[in-house]
């Protein structure tokens, strides 16, 4: 069981914690096809490769369904140099959820992400018991919340967002830990990068 402190919330517009989100999971590079080639572009970029492929079958739409009631489709993925987004795309759009996998990560790296979140004023609560170190934040947009899970287990870091509440979302990334845990995609913890 994990444990979260909340934080103050306070209301920030739904484009703008998506860009803080995409800026923070977003590496500087271009993604690559499976051929070699650099892709047009990074967003829309429909590369596979069998790492992504393996990360982004970790979790199965009926275990997001089951989870954070979304009824969402197959992951797409999208990479970009250590990092794999999936995407699983939901009929109506406010109910995606985006799970990204960075495989290259450390305990500075981890922190120089967090630290973007709080230069954006994202009001991060700390979560313990799950991975080696952990964070959260929620936003209400409208009548919904987008909830932030970040979690970093040896040298892999895990983002889940999704339109639900933090357990919710909470009981999501307990399950993507795991199974990327017994999928071997976490290795001992590094302590700095």
């Amino acid at each position: 069981m994990f444990h979260l402190h909340l934080p103050l919330r306070r209301s920030t517009p739904a484009g703008l914690l998506i860009a803080v989100v995409l800026a923070v999971s977003a590496c500087s590079s271009t993604s690559t096809a499976s051929d070699g080639s650099a892709a047009s572009s990074p967003t829309t970029s429909t590369t596979t490769s069998r790492h992504s492929l393996d990360l982004c079958s970790l979790i199965t739409p009926q275990e997001i369904k089951a989870t954070t009631y979304a009824d969402v489709g197959r992951a797409r993925p999208t990479i970009r140099k250590s990092t794999t987004e999936c995407t699983y795309k939901a009929g109506n759009s406010s109910q995606s959820i985006l799970i990204r996998y960075d495989t290259g990560a450390d305990s500075s790296s981890f922190a120089a992400d967090r630290s973007v979140f709080e230069s954006h004023g994202q009001q991060l609560g700390p979560i313990t018991g799950l991975g080696d170190e952990a964070y959260y934040f929620s936003e209400s947009v409208g009548a919904s919340t987008i909830t932030t899970i970040v979690v970093r287990k040896g040298t892999l870091q895990i983002v889940v967002i999704g339109t639900a509440t933090f357990y919710q979302v909470g009981a999501l990334t307990r399950l993507v830990v795991a199974k990327a845990d017994a999928a071997g995609a976490t290795t001992a913890s590094s302590s700095g990068g």
